[in-house]
């Protein structure tokens, strides 16, 4: 029989979360280059949604 060799989970799903992270932040970094925000103070909605991660009735 052939051993296959496993990862603990830990490592198995860190790739994954590291990706979507990038994801987020890249949106977050995008946003604050068009709208000319260099410092999040939570004056720009849009901004606030977005480092949340959050799609809510108020958020675009």
């Amino acid at each position: 029989m052939l051993a296959v060799p496993s990862l603990p989970i830990t490592a198995a799903w860190a790739p994954l979360f590291a990706g979507y992270s990038l994801y987020l932040t890249s949106r977050v970094v995008r946003t604050r280059i068009g709208a000319k925000v260099s410092i999040g103070d939570g004056t720009l909605e849009e901004l606030t949604c977005l480092q949340k991660g959050r799609r809510i009735a108020g958020c675009q």
